[in-house]
């Protein structure tokens, strides 16, 4: 069962139960990925990313985003291990609101920055 306080009218109600049927009817699909090569640079993995994975010999080649990560130190071998749990779904209305809003502000920097 899921309550949603914010959700005001009949309609509201049976507009939230269908986009959440329809998210669910689909399959999920998960992966749970170790590595020790992953070069994440000065920007690590966190959960709520997407990520590109290819894995030619198991037939994947998707977009999915990270459930968890968890990072690892080896001191004896200097060497940092990856844990990333991934799950492939559909994005979601907050994905788009987060790209046109990345894409304003940076917009907006470099329109403020030619002014001065």
């Amino acid at each position: 069962m899921e309550v949603d306080e914010e959700l005001w009218s009949d309609d509201e109600c049976t507009s939230r139960a269908k986009a959440l049927l329809a998210k669910l009817k689909q399959p999920t699909e998960t992966l749970t990925v170790r590595s020790v090569v992953i070069d994440y640079g000065s920007s690590p993995l966190l959960a709520g990313d997407n990520v590109h994975v290819m894995l030619l010999n198991e037939g994947v080649d998707a977009d999915y985003r990270v459930a968890t990560a968890e990072y690892n130190v080896d001191a004896k071998t200097q060497t940092l291990e990856i844990a990333l749990e991934l799950g492939r779904e559909a994005p979601q209305l907050a994905d788009y609101v987060f790209a046109i809003r990345s894409k304003l502000d940076h917009v907006s920097r470099y329109k403020t920055a030619r002014r001065g």
